[in-house]
């Protein structure tokens, strides 16, 4: 043995021997795994080994290349094997948590610190699963399971973190065939694959498998489909139940409209696609079977009693005071209820997002929400959105400074159990406003209720019920009135109105006298707030820093010359349509080019009447 060799060990064992009794407690077979881990660990190493010098030096290839050796080392029984690959990992975890400075998985292409410390990764590298970072270019696991490592998803997705993962398990699906073309259509695009990593294989497994079953015994191809084999399948969704584990002796309930709606929809995108792909043949009216189901007109949304609501909240801010934990808890909620932004949206705010407008008389949130893939969205904020932020702001740059650099501009971040640091998920604030719930004594409530909540706020409020229809639509993001209704708890009557309105004379915009011929004296520049478009004609200017777009406010006020401005948003809309990854996407652009048109109609009349 040479020096070095001997440095390397006399550091692992002394490094080992001060976690033994923490290790010792989890694996009554850790004294076995540990001799043959100090034996072996310098030939585990192979010529990484000439890169060590004491803690220094050790990473993702190191890590790599040791579990690779314990899993194929021949002479040890399948429980040592276990217990040496769990010292493997927390070796690596010890080291992590003990020199952060080094940041030895900071740069990590494989496995990022979030898989490192993950609970399950002993049984996941013991199994032989495979880490595979995501691209277009990733190859089918061996053996059907496969860890996808997601770099950069929180740029597209508000609910990844920065550094995520998911186990994708094909095993569900019988067909060999099919698991495969799932999986190319997993990796086709990043909208795709987080649409997959929403339905996952379990999900519609049982609906591809029966379907299978019925191909066998018919006799034809997996990769041709006919028309009856669509209608079946339609059945079989329609039919589906969902099974209730915490409710003894319940069989199942029906699944919901909504949920049959997305499984049909994944069916037939992923279908179209095999098709375009020339991986599927089917029948020539084969896609008219799977037709989704109509649903019934919104009723009332479920937002949270007004007396349940204060009890919650009661709770939440008595606990924000114990934990900085809590705080930001209490203030993510706060957000929740006074701005319609998403709770996840809220969870992955950046402080880069604050930036004040140029008309420097309020500051602007720049960031991304569930359908907005990757493009900011600009959301004025008023005085108290902009405090309750900058308090979490504060909370949180201390955990910033010692942060990985893909955390170091995120806001709601936490110090995890095993000291790193870590973006809150909407998980831990569920659980948060449970445990407020119970000790309240009331119902619980998710904090998807919130965003109900406040949109019937909104709508009761003296200033809701003054909103005018164009304001509704841009604040709820929804191109049609109806939609934003589902959100609020009104009386059927105003419902129905509500859509009528809309459905009926097909006049949402309504932007009537906002287009004049001549600006009148004292109205003010509104900036990056109104794109060029026209001015604000109130009186005593914006007073409370509304969080609408000036376009659809009632002092908003245009003349003929702004008629180029109308002209480039449409150019802009219509680019954005074009790239658009879903439906609720494209909603939302075509209810901002619809206003616009409106105001162009509106500058037409007005250009006929002075000729």
């Amino acid at each position: 043995m040479n020096y070095q060799e001997f440095e390397i060990l006399k550091f692992v064992k002394d490094f080992i021997d001060n976690c033994m009794d923490v290790w010792h407690k989890r694996a009554w077979f850790m004294k076995a795994a540990a001799v043959l881990f100090i034996e072996n660990f310098v030939r585990s190493l192979g010529d990484n080994a000439a890169k060590l010098d004491r803690e220094h030096g050790y990473g993702e290839h190191m890590f790599l290349a040791q579990v690779e050796y314990f899993q194929n080392y021949e002479p040890c029984d399948e429980e040592t094997r276990r217990g040496v690959l769990y010292l493997t990992v927390n070796f690596y975890r010890e080291l992590v948590k003990r020199y952060p400075d080094e940041k030895y998985f900071e740069d990590a292409y494989w496995v990022p610190e979030r898989l490192l410390f993950s609970p399950k990764m002993t049984s996941w590298i013991t199994e032989r699963i495979s880490f595979t970072p995501y691209s277009s270019t990733m190859s089918y696991p061996k053996g059907d399971k496969t860890i996808i490592v997601l770099h950069g998803f929180d740029q597209w997705y508000t609910r990844f973190s920065p550094q995520d993962f998911l186990l994708m398990d094909m095993t569900p699906i019988a067909s060999r065939f099919f698991r495969k073309l799932y999986f190319d259509y997993l990796r086709s695009s990043r909208h795709v694959f987080s649409e997959c990593a929403t339905n996952n294989p379990k999900v519609f497994a049982r609906f591809l498998n029966a379907m299978l079953e019925v191909k066998k015994r018919g006799g034809t191809q997996e990769d041709h489909w006919t028309v009856m084999e669509a209608r079946l399948t339609k059945e079989l969704i329609d039919n589906a139940t969902v099974i209730s584990a915490c409710v003894p002796g319940r069989i199942g309930e029906p699944l919901s409209i909504p949920y049959k709606n997305m499984r049909i929809g994944f069916f037939k995108r992923w279908f179209t696609w095999a098709v375009l792909e020339g991986r599927l043949s089917v029948e020539d009216t084969f896609f008219d079977e799977w037709v989704q189901i109509e649903e019934p007109s919104k009723n009332e949304a479920k937002p949270i009693p007004h007396e349940d609501l204060e009890k919650m909240m009661a709770v939440a801010k008595a606990k924000s005071k114990d934990k900085e934990l809590y705080r930001l808890y209490y203030i993510a909620i706060c957000i929740n209820l006074i701005m319609s932004i998403r709770p996840s949206d809220v969870l992955s705010l950046k402080v880069s997002g604050l930036r004040e407008s140029i008309s420097q008389t309020n500051t602007v949130l720049h960031h991304i929400t569930k359908t907005s893939k990757g493009r900011l969205q600009k959301d004025p904020l008023t005085k108290n959105d902009l405090m309750l932020i900058n308090e979490a702001v504060a909370l949180t740059a201390p955990l910033r400074e010692k942060a990985n650099k893909a955390l170091k501009d995120h806001i709601f971040l936490y110090t995890t159990n095993r000291g790193s640091i870590d973006q809150i998920k909407v998980d831990a604030l569920s659980d948060f406003m449970q445990r407020c719930c119970n000790e309240a004594g009331i119902k619980t409530y998710s904090p998807y209720r919130l965003r109900y909540t406040f949109y019937t706020a909104l709508y009761e409020s003296k200033a809701g019920n003054e909103l005018t229809d164009n304001e509704k639509k841009i604040l709820s993001k929804h191109m049609k009135i109806g939609t934003t209704m589902g959100y609020v708890k009104r009386s059927r009557a105003e419902y129905f109105r509500a859509v009528f309105h809309v459905m009926g004379d097909n006049k949402d915009a309504v932007v009537a006298g906002q287009v004049v011929e001549t600006m009148p004296k004292g109205t003010q520049d509104i900036g990056v707030r109104g794109d060029g478009l026209g001015k604000c004609c109130s009186p005593n200017g914006c007073l409370d820093q509304s969080m609408l777009p000036c376009i659809a406010c009632r002092h908003f006020i245009t003349t003929v010359e702004h008629e180029p401005f109308f002209k480039r948003m449409i150019e802009i809309y219509d680019k954005e349509m074009e790239s658009a990854a879903s439906d609720h996407e494209r909603e939302d652009i075509l209810t901002k080019k619809e206003l616009m048109v409106s105001y162009l109609i509106e500058i037409d009349k007005v250009k006929q009447k002075s000729k």
